[in-house]
């Protein structure tokens, strides 16, 4: 894109030191002014007005400056489109990949939380029936094996209970 900017600020400037130097040496015949312009305005409005005079001087010349400053816009605006596109893929995509995570986490969290109320239920009941050794040889028991998680690793958590 540098190479199109670089493109038409060269042109640019190019045209307008042309123009300068045109109006300064006050040689109508090189300003190539069409037929069309000078019937609308006189040529001595021109070579007194210096503004009207760059608008008018060298209208070809002009032209292609000017179609260079459109290319130039249209591959910006194009790259900006694209990268727009782009982004908004890229944030859908993050957008639901998050969602999606966040939803089985939700899942497993919620089924986590039933599994420790079943086994919540089913250690009262079964505590309550064993004599106090017992209980405590269950609990043991049950505590190495809650910490073996399906992927084999060990957690470690804290168990207080009272007997």
């Amino acid at each position: 894109m540098k190479c199109k900017e670089n493109e038409y600020n060269e042109k640019a400037k190019k045209i307008y030191a042309k123009k300068e130097r045109l109006f300064e040496e006050r040689n109508k015949k090189q300003w190539e002014l069409t037929q069309n312009q000078l019937k609308k305005i006189s040529i001595d409005d021109v070579v007194n007005n210096k503004e009207l005079a760059m608008k008018l001087i060298l209208p070809k010349e002009t032209r292609i400056v000017e179609d260079a400053y459109s290319h130039y816009g249209y591959y910006v605006n194009s790259i900006i489109k694209t990268f727009q596109r782009f982004t908004l893929d890229q944030y859908k995509r993050i957008r639901k990949n998050t969602l999606q995570a966040t939803s089985r986490n939700m899942k497993m969290s919620e089924d986590l939380i039933e599994n420790w109320r079943l086994l919540d239920s089913h250690l009262k009941e079964k505590i309550s029936k064993k004599t106090t050794e017992e209980k405590s040889a269950l609990l043991q028991k049950m505590a190495s094996e809650l910490m073996k998680t399906p992927s084999g690793n060990i957690i470690s958590f804290n168990i207080e209970i009272n007997l």
